[in-house]
C-alpha cells in the first residue's frame, strides 16, 4: 500500500511558529519530514520570509530547532492536476520550486504525524518519541528519549490515533501519533 504522509498540528500556532520553504532543486519534500531551516532563499528577489530546507546534521540538530513539513493545502499532484475532492494522501508532496510550509517544533506544540512519515513509525507508542535523524530528513521513532544534549527538539507521543484517509471513497484509515514538542 501507498505511504499515507500526514501531519498537522493539533492546537493553534502562533504565527511565528510558522514558515514557508522553497523546495530545492532534486528534492521532495513531504509531510511530517523534519529540516533546518536557517537561512533565507537568496534566490527571490527582496524575500525576507521564505527559507531554505536541508536535511539536520549530526551538529546542527543539537543546536537548532527544526522545522516539520505540514500538510497545508493540496499542491500539484505528481501528474500535474489539482485534486478535486477527498484529498489522496499517498500523493501528497512538494517538489522542487514548490513552497511548503513548516513549523518550528517549539516547547508544547502539539502535532499529528502519520506513522508512514516515520521510520519504525509503526512500531513506537504512546511514551514513545519521534526524532530528528542526522543526514536525513525523515524522522525516527523510538522507545528511547534522546540523551541531554543530543537533539534541541523532539516530540513525545502522547497517544496513538486513526485519521480518515478520505480517497475515492472516503473509507480508508490512517495510524499515526498525537505528539507534543519536547525541547532541551
Amino acid at each position: 500500500m501507498a505511504k499515507q504522509r500526514v501531519c498537522y498540528t493539533m492546537t493553534k500556532v502562533p504565527d511565528h511558529y510558522v514558515s514557508i520553504v522553497r523546495v530545492p532543486e532534486a528534492t521532495t519534500l513531504y509531510p511530517g519530514q523534519m529540516v533546518v531551516a536557517d537561512s533565507i532563499d537568496a534566490g527571490i528577489p527582496d524575500n525576507f520570509q521564505v527559507r531554505v530546507p536541508s536535511a539536520p546534521t549530526a551538529d546542527n540538530i543539537k543546536k537548532e530547532i527544526v522545522g516539520i513539513v505540514v500538510n497545508g493545502g493540496f499542491e500539484t499532484l505528481t501528474d500535474g492536476r489539482r485534486p478535486d475532492g477527498q484529498p489522496d494522501y499517498s500523493q501528497y508532496e512538494f517538489v522542487a520550486g514548490d513552497f511548503a510550509t513548516i513549523v518550528w517544533l517549539l516547547p508544547k506544540v502539539m502535532v499529528y504525524i502519520s506513522d508512514d512519515c516515520v521510520t519504525d513509525g509503526g512500531n513506537v507508542d504512546a511514551g514513545s518519541f519521534i526524532t530528528p535523524t542526522a543526514t536525513s530528513m525523515t524522522p525516527t521513532g523510538t522507545d528511547t528519549e534522546p540523551a541531554a544534549g543530543a537533539m534541541k527538539s523532539y516530540c513525545k507521543i502522547m497517544c496513538k490515533k486513526t485519521t480518515r484517509s478520505g480517497g475515492q471513497f472516503g473509507a480508508g484509515f490512517i495510524e499515526g501519533s498525537v505528539c507534543e514538542v519536547v525541547n532541551q
